[in-house]
């Protein structure tokens, strides 16, 4: 009820005041009178575009939850848990590399012989993990049975497995897998790189390496995924333009091995290993296959 302190909403177009009751008292403190003109009723003509509008509210982002730690404690793997996958792993590369690799990557049981790929963020934060079965003598993942992801309630991007050990080991390059297989293999056989495993082929995304972003990168394609309908190549190169500064390169090994026939189509770094090297677990050594 004081002159000059309110402001009436009114037609850009026309001129035309929306209402004597819609408007803002300038006396906030005071009075703090607010009132918009938000329904087609509200305006004197029919032109619902043209008169300011209540704005949106802009709703504050979810606050990520994670997975209980604690409860996955009781799945890690313990040597007289049968797990196929792991019992694969030491017999591959011998009990006590194993056993170290498994820790690293704090591997678990599930049931039914399955192994657990636990997926951490870099803060060591349990965003998900990851169940799947595999045939114990050949090392291969079996195709009868689906992965399954134990989901997060609040849903969101899941990091590169072996997240947790980024800041770990910050003088060591990065190697990128797709499998968490092959990321826990090449730990053993070429521990001068630090590998983080994607999840799957379609998995390598630019958000993904926003953690990573400063370190030496190199990616290792399965055979058949350099280039082609799933591109490691391409997508390296959004990688780039998202990160112009960014070291990062990519291998055509597992391509050329499958060339020669040394691997076959579909297989990755850490299958070429396993052919070519064995353990003699009597000498505790690990040989190349003559």
């Amino acid at each position: 009820q004081k002159d000059k302190v309110f402001t009436l909403y009114v037609s850009k177009k026309t001129g035309d005041v929306a209402g004597t009751e819609f408007g803002v008292c300038s006396r906030r403190q005071s009075c703090g009178y607010t009132n918009y003109p938000v329904t087609e009723s509200d305006f004197w003509r029919n032109d619902l575009n043209t008169y300011l509008k209540r704005p949106k509210r802009i709703k504050p982002p979810k606050q990520k939850k994670y997975l209980d730690k604690g409860k996955y404690k009781d799945k890690l793997y313990r040597s007289f848990d049968n797990n196929r996958f792991c019992d694969f792993v030491q017999i591959q590369i011998g009990v006590k590399n194993a056993d170290k690799a498994i820790s690293k990557y704090l591997l678990g049981t599930g049931d039914h012989s399955s192994v657990i790929y636990p997926y951490f963020d870099k803060n060591f934060n349990l965003v998900t993990y990851k169940t799947m079965h595999y045939e114990l003598m050949t090392g291969k993942r079996d195709k009868t049975k689906q992965p399954k992801y134990d989901w997060n309630p609040d849903r969101y991007d899941i990091p590169f497995f072996g997240s947790q050990l980024i800041d770990k080991h910050p003088e060591l390059p990065i190697g990128i897998v797709e499998g968490e297989k092959t990321a826990v293999l090449m730990s053993f056989y070429a521990p001068q790189i630090l590998w983080l495993g994607a999840g799957s082929a379609t998995m390598l995304t630019v958000n993904k390496i926003e953690p990573i972003k400063h370190r030496t990168i190199y990616l290792y394609p399965d055979a058949g995924c350099f280039d082609g309908n799933i591109s490691w190549f391409n997508k390296m190169e959004e990688i780039k333009k998202a990160y112009p500064r960014i070291d990062i390169d990519i291998s055509k090994e597992c391509e050329l091995w499958c060339e020669s026939g040394d691997i076959s189509e579909g297989d990755d770094i850490a299958d070429y290993y396993c052919k070519q090297y064995k353990f003699n677990h009597q000498k505790q050594l690990i040989l190349k296959v003559m």
